[in-house]
C-alpha cells in the first residue's frame, strides 16, 4: 500500500492513553496504538505525535515514562 501523504501529525489525548481504565495510561492501549504508528512509519511516512495532557504535574510525569516505551516500540523492526 502506498501512503497518500510523507507527513503526518497525530494527536492523542491522555483520555485515549487511558483506554477503558478511563484515568492513567494503559500499557495494551500504548502497544495498540505504538503498532499502528510503526505500520504508518513503515511505509515511509514521517510521524510527529503530540500528546494532549489535562496538564497535571502527575499526568506530565507517568506520560514521560511511558514515553521512551512508545519510540522504542517505533523503532522496532
Amino acid at each position: 500500500m502506498r501512503a497518500k501523504y510523507k507527513r503526518v501529525l497525530l494527536k492523542i489525548s491522555g483520555e485515549a492513553l487511558a483506554g477503558t481504565n478511563g484515568f492513567g495510561l494503559d500499557e495494551h492501549t500504548i502497544a495498540h496504538i505504538s503498532e499502528n504508528i510503526k505500520k504508518i512509519v513503515d511505509m515511509g511516512v514521517q510521524v510527529s505525535i503530540v500528546v494532549e495532557t489535562s496538564g497535571e504535574d502527575e499526568a506530565v510525569r507517568i506520560w514521560t515514562e511511558q514515553e521512551l516505551t512508545i519510540w522504542v516500540c517505533l523503532q522496532l523492526r
